[in-house]
């Protein structure tokens, strides 16, 4: 048995935070030649990310079209694509999550920033805004834009009824489950 098959990721996913630059871009790249689908994660510049999708698949490595787990992140930005498809649960701390024509069969949750739905995309689950014990969070609101023909098949669940939340709606957007302790903005 050679090194490759003793340390194959076929069938696995790797999530690797700052993979579009540096030792980040390395290990994600190294992790894709292992085999791994690679989901390709940035905080602010999309073009590189671009670029890095584009080595991927020069070298013959699969970037991130599927996530077959739970994607989450403690800090910047996570945007799900078109065509993506996350198959459990997608979950921040702090920062923004945008959708942009995807299916998500779990929940979305998020304890501190915005959450972005936006194109054809679908959340089967709950969308959950999670408690948080730092007062000063408390005092924004935090903002759910749900536009275009997305669809939250789940409840807006508020963990904490004290925080702020802002529900924008436009085009056909709309929300199938309960929106208790959810405000409706008025844009």
């Amino acid at each position: 048995m050679n090194h490759q098959q003793r340390f194959s990721l076929e069938g696995k996913v790797a999530l690797v935070t700052g993979s579009t630059k540096g030792l980040g871009r390395a290990m994600a790249l190294a992790l894709g030649q292992a085999g791994a689908k690679v989901a390709i994660n940035y905080c602010h510049d999309e073009s590189k990310a671009q670029a890095t999708l584009q080595q991927f698949q020069e070298a013959g490595c699969t970037g991130m079209n599927e996530i077959g787990g739970s994607v989450n992140s403690v800090n910047g930005s996570v945007e799900i694509g078109a065509e993506s498809s996350i198959r459990r649960d997608l979950g921040l701390v702090n920062g923004t999550i945008k959708v942009l024509g995807a299916q998500i069969d779990g929940d979305v949750s998020i304890r501190n920033g915005k959450i972005e739905i936006k194109g054809n995309s679908v959340v089967a689950g709950d969308l959950r805004i999670e408690h948080t014990s730092d007062w000063s969070d408390k005092k924004k609101a935090l903002h759910i834009y749900l536009q275009d023909q997305a669809i939250v098949k789940g409840n807006i669940v508020v963990e904490d009824p004290g925080r702020a939340v802002l529900l924008h709606l436009s085009g056909d957007a709309k929300v199938e489950g309960h929106t208790e302790h959810v405000t409706l903005a008025e844009d």
